[in-house]
């Protein structure tokens, strides 16, 4: 079902001519949206990362903790000047570990 809804999502999205987002859509996973959950809400200011692991299901807080790194990384990149990302593309699933 997840399948059949980022198909839909990447047709649509390749009618508007962002093909690169629209393959991103079609090689993405639950894993991959549940790493993009995560990453986002470590991203919001104040964040308590007990929660954030709680929410996630996380037996282990240490397993929480790899999604503040990029939190951590986004902001060093935003203070050198560097986008995170690059014309607000859709971040490529093969890119998620």
């Amino acid at each position: 079902m997840v399948k059949q809804v980022l198909n839909n999502a990447a047709i649509h999205t390749e009618k508007t001519g962002n093909l690169e987002a629209a393959n991103n859509l079609r090689r993405a996973s639950t894993h991959w949206m549940r790493h993009t959950s995560a990453t986002d809400q470590v991203n919001v200011p104040g964040a308590d990362i007990k929660m954030v692991s709680k929410n996630l299901r996380h037996a282990n807080i240490s397993t929480t903790m790899r999604y503040v790194h990029v939190e951590h990384q986004a902001r060093h990149n935003q203070t050198q000047g560097h986008q995170l990302w690059e014309n607000d593309k859709v971040e490529s699933p093969s890119d998620i570990d």
